[in-house]
């Protein structure tokens, strides 16, 4: 006994004085900024890591006391852990909503919230490290084919290395710092969740954001990333745990290994966007309705499954979209009958319950519980007020949708397989590639008759037609949910397939073939983005942040350092905001920025000043102008016309003058404020915009 509480105080004392050195290691990060390198940065890393995981621990220790109490613990230790991290990050998240909705962000009312579910979790956390052991035994147990197994484990490795050196690093994507931790970060700094001046895409705000705010407050910004990087690999868990229930562990150890193939859920995986972390729960929702073999679910698995679709639509609306695909199956599952309707009934009541609190914060917060879908366009807080002296409303101008659906062609297979940069309009969809192996989905239609098979590939289907068809122009991401089902699908097309051969070796042989050339584009794409980044240099701390995001791979993260660095030289903090225009990404700048999402700022606002004015005391004090997004957009053909730019033209010359421009942006001051004295950066501005 003496020996086991001597070995608990070490683990202990052992535990204080790393939290101690990650604690000071952060503390000295923040101190000498983004430009420093050194040996502080990797253990700044480690910090970031552990606060992730700490969160996530008892995300699930919260998920198996929900679960236990509902009678709904797993025998499966590996289903067991999956499904708790689900309900508790949900349940979680759910609690910080009504916390923040309190004006609870702050430091003393989150700490007593996490230590009440320490408190609650305290048994169950005891017991994780015992279920991750049991549950990582249960995928590593050597009992599939050896070959197939050590490709599993390597895939698994080389993905997840990928994912936490990039995730790591600083963020650079536009969504992420227009959005998905701009607003977040906002509501850290105000201490509640409320409508920001420009921030109409709260209403998109959910879940995961949720959980964002405590990592922002704990004063990282990689934290929001690495957690969507660890519920990605969970979801590989997932598809091996599907996979073995439904089919048999060749199947489960092809597709965890296939799930990669599509490299836009490793793109996306390691950002603060939400969509690979969205079809975790979907998934899991999925797999409850399948049942195990040939044995059907029970009801309190259905309400599980409503549960986790509730919690997968308030991380994104498409959570929506995948329980109404996963309805027929329901219905198949359980009757028609009047008898047995009320378990779909129960299956609505559940997603509908769960879903609730995020649709009551968009109802408070905008009047509109789905908007921008099924409401009228909103004018932002900023520009109603602008408006109101002249009695007029303002008029909102959509153009960023106008915009894209011109620039990005309209969804086709050829493209999807053979160019799917075509279908989006991101830089890093050049390295998008869907997996080769789905193109062999034709194999699973041979297999049909097969109730596992059926009830994977339906639900994908119908949710992909109801995606594609009223909206050909839809963003590749957002097919991401119907991936790990279609992929499940092919691999046990594949495995059977692969039995009729003539000896084991040989089906084994074929089938690490066709996975290698799947998987091709993968290896290619981790080794560009690792060689031609500083990633790896800033994880081990030889390249600070501001070098990372000022040499990266992607052209809009070397201008947003451009737009940084003109920022912090020209202006200060307390000298008034900057209206952007054309520009949307204002996340980590430190400064007040009203921002562009729409690209709707200025052809709402040109109405305004059309008639000569420079506008009485508006509430900005500068104008950033982005050249650079509307010569994307003029370049690949859009029609310009509706930004109404001429009207610009006169208002730059009547009421703003140049104070710098550098990488494509040009900072202007309104000519009534106050002179300030700053430096610049670049060379001084041309009179006006270079037209795009």
């Amino acid at each position: 006994m003496k020996v086991v509480r001597r070995a608990g105080v070490a683990r202990v004392l052992a535990g204080l004085v790393v939290a101690t050195a990650l604690l000071v290691a952060h503390v000295e990060i923040r101190a000498r900024g983004s430009g420093y390198r050194g040996p502080w940065l990797p253990l700044e890393h480690l910090y970031e890591i552990a606060l992730v995981l700490v969160l996530l621990a008892l995300c699930t220790g919260i998920g198996r006391v929900a679960l236990g109490r509902a009678g709904l613990d797993r025998a499966d230790p590996l289903d067991d852990f999956l499904l708790s991290v689900a309900v508790g990050t949900g349940l979680t998240a759910s609690g910080l909503l009504a916390l923040g909705a309190a004006g609870g962000f702050r430091s003393l009312p989150l700490a007593l919230f996490f230590m009440v579910l320490g408190f609650v979790a305290r048994r169950r956390l005891l017991e994780l490290p015992g279920l991750v052991r049991r549950s990582l035994s249960q995928t590593a147990d050597g009992s599939g084919p050896r070959g197939l197994e050590l490709m599993t484990l390597a895939v698994l490795i080389v993905v997840a290395v990928f994912l936490i050196v990039m995730a790591s690093a600083p963020p650079v994507d536009w969504d992420a710092l227009m959005y998905h931790l701009r607003i977040p970060a906002q509501f850290a700094r105000d201490g509640r969740i409320y409508l920001p001046v420009d921030g109409l895409h709260v209403t998109r705000v959910g879940a995961l954001h949720m959980l964002y705010v405590p990592l922002l407050m704990a004063g990282s910004a990689a934290a929001p990333a690495l957690l969507n990087t660890f519920l990605a690999l969970l979801l590989s868990g997932a598809v091996f745990s599907i996979g073995r229930r439904l089919f048999d562990r060749s199947t489960a150890l092809l597709a965890t290994s296939l799930l990669w193939a599509t490299t836009t859920l490793l793109l996306v995986a390691d950002t603060a966007r939400v969509d690979v972390s969205m079809v975790f729960f979907t998934l899991l929702a999925h797999g409850l309705l399948l049942g195990r073999g040939e044995r059907r679910p029970g009801a309190r698995e259905l309400v599980l499954s409503g549960v986790l679709l509730g919690f997968a639509f308030s991380i994104k609306y498409l959570g929506w979209a995948y329980a109404a695909a996963l309805g027929p199956l329901v219905l198949v599952t359980f009757g028609v009958r009047w008898s047995r309707i009320r378990y779909t009934l129960a299956f609505a009541v559940a997603i509908l319950l769960t879903s609730a609190p995020w649709l009551l914060k968009n109802w408070l917060l905008v009047g509109a519980p789905l908007y921008p879908f099924l409401a009228q366009p909103i004018p932002p807080p900023w520009l109603r007020a602008l408006f109101r002296p002249s009695g007029r409303e303002p008029t909102v101008h959509n153009a960023m949708r106008s915009l894209v659906w011109q620039v990005r062609r309209r969804f086709n297979l050829h493209d999807l397989f053979f160019a799917p940069e075509r279908l989006t309009i991101e830089a890093e969809g050049a390295f998008y590639t869907t997996s080769p192996a789905l193109a062999l989905f034709p194999l699973g239609l041979v297999f049909w008759r097969n109730r596992s098979v059926l009830g994977l590939l339906l639900p994908s289907l119908i949710y992909l037609a109801a995606l594609i068809v009223p909206f050909p122009h839809t963003n590749l991401r957002y097919l991401a949910p119907a991936m790990p089902p279609l992929t499940l699908v092919v691999c046990f097309a594949m495995v059977r397939l692969a039995d009729r051969l003539p000896s084991p070796r040989v089906r084994v042989v074929s089938i690490l073939a066709v996975a290698s050339l799947a998987l091709g584009p993968t290896i290619r794409t981790i080794a560009v983005w690792l060689s031609r980044t500083e990633a790896v240099s800033h994880f081990v701390g030889a390249t600070s942040s501001r070098s990372y995001v000022a040499t990266h791979l992607l052209p809009g993260a070397r201008q947003y350092a451009h737009m940084h660095d003109l920022l912090e030289v020209n202006t200060r903090p307390r000298d008034g905001s900057v209206l952007m225009l054309f520009e949307a990404r204002g996340f980590g700048l430190g400064r007040e920025v009203i921002a562009d999402p729409q690209n709707s700022n200025w052809p709402s606002l040109a109405p305004l000043v059309s008639g000569g004015s420079c506008l009485d005391d508006p509430p900005f004090r500068y104008v950033l102008f982005n050249i650079l997004s509307l010569r994307y957009y003029g370049r690949s053909g859009a029609d310009l016309g509706p930004l109404r730019l001429d009207d610009f033209a006169s208002y730059r010359n009547r009421c703003l003058r140049v104070v710098a421009e550098t990488g494509g942006f040009t900072l202007f001051e309104r000519r009534d404020a106050r002179s300030i004295s700053t430096g610049h950066v670049g060379a001084q501005a041309a009179p006006h915009p270079p037209d795009p």
